[in-house]
């Protein structure tokens, strides 16, 4: 791991003296969050009006590829964990497979990229790219 990366990921990273406010959202963002972001396209398949279906299927799509481009990106270039490296502080169970890039965070901005794209309002647009953020900052 990069010095840049270190220090990106200790400035990043909650501290045991975070507020429990902070970690609240921060374990919402990496369990709850991302079974939304997969619900929201499963549940518009099931809508009458094809537009929905079709972006239901998009994003499906999207967050599919996003995961097998992380996951083959982990397999040919494999950083270790930060826990691993003994960096930071653990807030969740985890393997000490590659970390990066994150699938979750990778599936999320596939999620959001698509989402800001097809979105007919500009202003609701910078909307989409919250729950991928969260999700992100979750992971780290």
């Amino acid at each position: 791991m990069s010095e840049l990366n270190q220090w990106l990921f200790q400035a990043i990273n909650l501290s045991p003296h975070t507020a429990e406010g902070w970690i609240g959202l921060a374990r919402f963002s990496t369990h709850q969050l991302p079974v939304v972001m997969l619900i929201l396209p499963l549940a518009s398949l099931a809508a009458r009006r094809s537009p929905w279906r079709t972006l239901g299927m998009e994003l499906l799509l999207a967050m599919a590829l996003a995961w097998a481009c992380a996951r083959l990106i982990q397999q040919a270039w494999p950083m270790p964990r930060p826990f691993v490296l003994e960096l930071g502080q653990l807030w969740i169970a985890h393997g000490a497979s590659p970390s990066f890039p994150s699938t979750h965070a990778s599936v999320a901005f596939a999620w959001g990229a698509l989402a800001w794209w097809r979105m007919a309002h500009t202003r609701l647009r910078w909307w989409a790219l919250v729950p991928p953020l969260l999700v992100a900052w979750s992971r780290v």
